[in-house]
Order: structure tokens, then sequence, then C-alpha cells
């Protein structure tokens, strides 16, 4: 080759060219191979969607504790290694990955419908807050088809969430992110007769049951606006707001995590409640 044109030599060749060939050979069968095998952090399901409050990516990072059992964190970008050193006023934050994957898991199950894989898939982001985490999710990655409407989805995620909107096929609801305790608790034998997620959905179904029947001017709570009251538009409002007329007692086991076991928003949503309040504890089964 010469000034970019390229000439055809004159000279013998100096190597044949089969021997050429199984030198070639001999160096590929040679060669090392490496797998394309996931790496720690890609295994991760919120790698590469998870940020902190600042909006700032959070990365996993690993660490070895007694007996060489392994530890996974999400981290803030300006408290990694490699990032340290750039000037930033952010804080960051570094919260146990299986802290906050276990909370998603439990607080995102109303919306599974069975298929806890493609809703993780379906999860798009997820926004650390101080004590919650605000989820966003492409509501046709997660239910594929035509099969469940976004009323139905939007319903389930009231229930999570009462202020759970769904805007352009992405859904954006706030999971609340438990505490993180360390050592032994004893539980009370009189406290949370419930699961902890069902206890979340629980309460949240009374808050957005007040916030129904302040819409429609029928809190009671707000006695002086009952003269501009409406009638609820659907009868899935109507059902819901009624969670919020029941008796306080009852109204505090939903809030509490103190109702009986078998107490479920679908359960609670199910009946028809009566007016009475004593009917109301019997059908629930608590004493009045």
């Amino acid at each position: 080759v010469h000034k970019g044109k390229a000439h055809k030599g004159e000279h013998d060749a100096i190597v044949p060219v089969d021997l050429f060939n199984q030198v070639q050979q001999q160096i590929d069968d040679n060669r090392v191979r490496r797998s394309g095998r996931k790496t720690r952090a890609a295994s991760s399901p919120l790698c590469g969607k998870i940020y902190d409050a600042d909006g700032q990516l959070m990365s996993v990072s690993f660490s070895y504790g007694r007996g060489k059992r392994m530890y996974r964190y999400y981290v803030s970008g300006c408290l990694l290694p490699r990032t340290a050193h750039v000037s930033t006023n952010r804080i960051g934050q570094r919260l146990s990955a299986t802290r906050i994957e276990k909370a998603l898991s439990i607080g995102l199950s109303p919306l599974s419908m069975g298929n806890e894989n493609a809703l993780t898939d379906a999860v798009r982001k997820v926004t650390m807050l101080s004590d919650a985490l605000l989820v966003e999710i492409d509501v046709g990655l997660a239910l594929p088809g035509d099969a469940i409407s976004d009323t139905i989805v939007l319903r389930k995620a009231e229930l999570i969430d009462p202020d759970a909107r769904i805007d352009s096929d992405i859904l954006y609801l706030t999971v609340a992110l438990p505490a993180d305790r360390r050592g032994r608790t004893k539980r009370s034998p009189d406290t949370a007769m419930v699961a902890g997620d069902t206890k979340a959905q629980l309460a949240a179904l009374v808050r957005k049951a007040h916030k129904r029947l302040a819409e429609m001017k029928a809190s009671p709570l707000e006695p002086l606006s009952h003269s501009e009251m409406k009638a609820a538009p659907s009868e899935w409002i109507r059902r819901q707001s009624s969670i919020g007329l029941l008796a306080p007692d009852i109204q505090k086991a939903l809030l509490t995590g103190t109702a009986p076991a078998h107490v479920t928003p679908d359960w609670m949503l199910a009946q028809e409640w009566p007016v009475d309040w004593d009917a109301q504890r019997r059908l629930i089964d608590m004493a009045a």
C-alpha cells in the first residue's frame, strides 16, 4: 500500500497459503473465550432504574461481613470511590438493596396479578424519598394486551397510594419504605393482627374513602358542606366512600392494623355495610 493505493506484490509468497491458514486456525483454537455471564450488579433488578432524592443515579455496591456474607447496597454516585472526588453539594444515600427490593415487592403486590416478574420488568424508574419510594411503571409492559383496563389498574393502585395516577400509559404511585430495624423486635400480642402489606392497604383504603367523601361534600368531618352534597358518580366510588362512614373504632382498627386477620381491602369493598354501628361490628366480627 502506497499513498492509500494497494499495489499487487511481485515477489513470491514467504509462507505457503496452507501453512498460513493452519497457523491462523491454531491461534483461533488457543484464544481465550470470555463468557457472557451477567455481572453481579446487572443481576440487581433496580440496576440503572433507581435514583436518590437529588436525582442522582444510584449504583449497586457490595461489601462482605462476618463469615464472608455478601451485602448489596444501592449507593448515590457522589459516594462512590470513582466519583467521590467530584465537587458536589449533594449528601447522597446508601441503602440496603434487599430492604428496598422487599419494600417494592410487598408494596406493589396488589398490582402483580400473579406475574411479579413482568411487574418488576415494567418498573421504569424508582426515586428515593425520605420514607417512601416514588415508582413509575409502564402499564403496557406490566399488563400486555387489552385483558385489563387502566381503570382496574388504577383502582388497585389506589389501595397502595390514594394519590396514584396514570399519565401517558405511565402509572405513578408512592410505596412506603419501612423503617430500617436492627436486632430482634418482639411483637405485642394486641397489635398488627394482619400482614404488613395488608395493613398498609387497609390504612390507604380509609384515607381514600375520606378523600372521596370530601370530593362529594359528604365528609362527616365537614358537616357545613352537606348542603352541597353530591351523589357518588359510580358504584365503585360509592363502595370506596362507604368505608369512611363506618364506626370510628372500626376505622381506627383499619388504620392501626388491629383489624381481624380475615379483613382485607377486597373483603371490605365487597360488603354491603349497614348503617347501624353495632351491626357493622358484628359483620366485621369485632366486639361492640
